[in-house]
This record gives structure tokens, C-alpha cells and sequence, in this order.
């Protein structure tokens, strides 16, 4: 009887050991569970509050820059949006200008087209820019011939004065077509520019402001200089 005793009492305690184990194991798991529960949320809000604030700016600064790209492109139609378009039928070339300026031509030495900004009761000077043309444009175009193999570097060189000192010379487009425009300057008077179009392998079209060169007004005008279609293949 001792022994059956004995023998039934082993399997009690080890049931007894199974039972506390399993606990053990569940209470660690809810513990470890109450720790790292609240720190893996406050982890995930953070990492989407950071987020949230790098992803805004970049938003708010692509409708920005779009809103200012249209802003720009307004303005630029809007700056000529009223002026009068000037067609030359025998140069063959259209131009805008502010509608309160004139336009006049002359045929000697050769056919030239004078824009100018002088009101109708003033004298405009017949040369360069004298003190009392401040403020004032005198935009000439005229037609020169390059020979065929010639660049137009070399005719743009060519073509410049002794008594003159450039500025600055650059490559820029005009209605699709190379040219050049040079910035120079003349001892007594003043700063001016001079714009070569090259309109096919012999004709270069020269567009010079002999006043006082303002570069945007300049530059907006050029922006509207045109070859007519009927030449334009030519």
C-alpha cells in the first residue's frame, strides 16, 4: 500500500508543475505585451506626425511654383496684350509696339523702318542719344547680305565698329531663327544693343536701338518680331 501511495503521488506534482508553468508563461506575455503595447503606438505616431510635416511643404511649394508659372506666362501676354502690330510689306516682317509710339521709313541709303517712342510734338534726334532723348527708343531694321559660305559670327564681327566696345555678345532665337544679339557701348553715347536674325543662308536681319537701350522694353519687342509666312520658307 506504501508503494501505490508513493506512485500516485508522483503524478500529482507533476500536474501541479505543468499548471504553474503555463502561468508563468501567460503573465510574462501580458506583461511584456502591457510594455511594449504603448511604446510601439507612441513609436507609430511619431514616425507619421514626421511624415505628415516633410510631405506638406513640398505640396504647398509645387502649387506654388505652378501658380507663379501661371502668374508669369499672364503677365508676359499681358505686357503686349494692347499693342498695335506694325507689318512692313517690303521687308517683310510683322513687329508690335506700344500704340502711342510711331513708325516711319526710310530709303536712303537703304530701306530702313524706324520705331520710336517721341510723342507728335517732339523732335527726335537724328543721331545718337543726346540728353534730352532720355527715356526715348529709336528701334531701326533693316536688311543686310552675308555671302553664302560666311557664319554669322564672322558677318556679326564684320560689321562692328572701331569706335565701338562690346559688352556682351550672345546666341539667343527670334522667330525660330539664329541670332545674335550684341550689347556695346560708344564713347559719349551711352549703351546700346544690336540684334543680327539670320533669316536664311545669305539675308541677316539687323535690329539696333540707337538711344538709350532699356533691356526689357528691347526684349519685349523682339519677342514679337515675325517673318511673314509667305517668306518664311524662303
Amino acid at each position: 500500500m506504501a508503494n501505490e501511495a508513493s506512485e500516485n503521488s508522483v503524478p500529482t506534482q507533476s500536474k501541479s508543475t505543468k499548471v504553474i508553468s503555463w502561468k508563468k508563461i501567460i503573465l510574462t506575455l501580458v506583461v511584456i505585451l502591457a510594455i511594449t503595447g504603448p511604446i510601439a503606438v507612441a513609436i507609430w505616431y511619431y514616425v507619421d506626425s514626421q511624415t505628415k510635416q516633410e510631405t506638406t511643404p513640398v505640396t504647398t511649394a509645387k502649387v506654388s511654383t505652378e501658380s507663379a508659372k501661371q502668374s508669369t506666362t499672364s503677365a508676359q501676354k499681358d505686357e503686349t496684350a494692347d499693342w498695335k502690330t506694325y507689318t512692313d510689306s517690303v521687308l517683310k516682317f510683322s513687329i508690335k509696339h506700344p500704340k502711342d509710339w510711331t513708325i516711319s521709313t526710310e530709303t536712303t541709303p537703304e530701306y530702313e523702318v524706324e520705331i520710336i517712342n517721341y510723342g507728335p510734338s517732339e523732335t527726335r534726334s537724328t543721331g545718337f542719344s543726346l540728353p534730352e532723348d532720355e527715356g526715348k527708343v529709336k528701334l531701326s531694321i533693316t536688311k543686310g547680305t552675308k555671302s553664302e559660305g560666311q557664319s554669322l559670327e564672322d558677318y556679326v564681327t564684320s560689321k562692328e565698329s572701331s569706335m565701338t566696345t562690346t559688352v556682351s555678345k550672345k546666341e539667343i532665337t527670334v522667330d525660330g531663327r539664329r541670332t545674335i544679339k550684341r550689347i556695346w557701348e560708344q564713347a559719349g553715347f551711352g549703351t546700346h544693343v544690336t540684334t543680327y536674325v539670320q533669316k536664311d543662308s545669305t539675308t541677316v536681319y539687323i535690329l539696333t536701338e540707337f538711344l538709350h537701350y532699356q533691356e526689357n522694353l528691347y526684349d519685349l519687342l523682339l519677342s514679337t518680331f515675325k517673318f511673314l509666312s509667305s517668306t518664311s520658307s524662303e
